[in-house]
């Protein structure tokens, strides 16, 4: 169904929240580190994990699956579609839903955000329910830059693809590269209406998730940013560049081995928000914590 985007106020910064697989490690979830290891063991891959800990997790699926990730993109969805929501999940999710801001954007593949938001466990009730920004062809439209759901007014992007439509799942480098590609091209094209409305102060129309993090003030929580994220840190680097009046804050308890991460941080002028490792960062009020950040901080950008 097409449905526009809301337009953005000349002068107004989205409030975004990015979220992660955080967010299910909470609840027993299955980490990345598992799954490798899982898919190791269905392969029969004539390797252990640590020979590709060192390697990005972008590579890691390739080794772990002897390059056949397309062929098992149908069975890790497939064993994502389904999610246990017990009562106290449900409830935190709907914590993230309630959060002031007008989009949250998930690199999760799964779909608990929907269906905390009263969406039936189908992954039909999803696809039927999916908003279009425009009205392409599926072949041209292979990831999920212009699709959201709506959860009251909020969208949900899954910007690195969902279990509804497999292909879209961004797993391997391969993806990540023609994913890279699209976000170029349409940066492009969105860095020029985005300079037009400034000049003329007018209202600017969005039409993806991306016109919200580079124009807007992005959260993120529950997820690693991981130096493979490499669409993610060109974007971060784009922001900088281009809109250098708005803000990426980064919550998530710092490691040593995190250090050139960190740095890469520093370099983009993403903070790295301290002071809330009283808890370990898969325990609740950790995350608690971070949210009522989020929120004085949002508060304080609003006036």
């Amino acid at each position: 169904m097409l449905k526009p985007l809301p337009v953005i106020p000349h002068g107004h910064r989205p409030q975004v929240l990015l979220v992660g697989n955080g967010i299910n490690l909470l609840f027993g979830d299955r980490s990345w580190k598992k799954m490798i290891q899982d898919e190791m063991v269905i392969s029969q891959a004539p390797i252990v994990y640590q020979d590709i800990k060192p390697m990005p997790a972008t590579m890691q699926i390739v080794l772990a699956t002897r390059d056949r990730v397309d062929e098992r993109l149908r069975e890790i969805g497939d064993g994502l579609a389904y999610m246990d929501m017990t009562g106290e999940r449900t409830a935190f999710l709907r914590e993230v839903l309630a959060m002031p801001v007008e989009s949250i954007l998930t690199v999760n593949y799964s779909l608990e955000l929907e269906y905390a938001a009263g969406l039936p466990q189908r992954v039909a009730a999803y696809r039927s329910e999916l908003k279009r920004t425009r009205d392409l062809y599926e072949s041209k439209e292979p990831f999920r830059v212009y699709q959201y759901f709506d959860c009251g007014g909020k969208q949900i992007w899954h910007v690195h693809g969902d279990v509804a439509k497999l292909s879209s799942m961004v797993m391997g480098h391969y993806h990540y590269g023609m994913l890279i590609r699209e976000i170029q091209d349409y940066t492009a094209e969105m860095t020029r209406r985005y300079r037009a409305c400034r000049s003329g102060c007018l209202d600017y129309q969005p039409y993806s998730w991306i016109d919200s993090f580079l124009m807007g003030d992005v959260y993120i929580l529950g997820m690693g940013m991981y130096l493979c994220e490499a669409d993610l840190w060109w974007l971060l680097c784009c922001k900088k560049r281009n809109f250098p009046d708005t803000r990426v804050c980064f919550y998530e308890l710092t490691k040593e081995d995190d250090r050139q991460k960190l740095m890469l941080m520093e370099a983009y002028n993403v903070e790295v928000v301290r002071g809330i490792e009283g808890e370990y960062k898969r325990q609740m009020p950790f995350y608690r914590r971070c949210m009522e950040d989020i929120r004085q901080r949002i508060e304080r950008a609003r006036g």
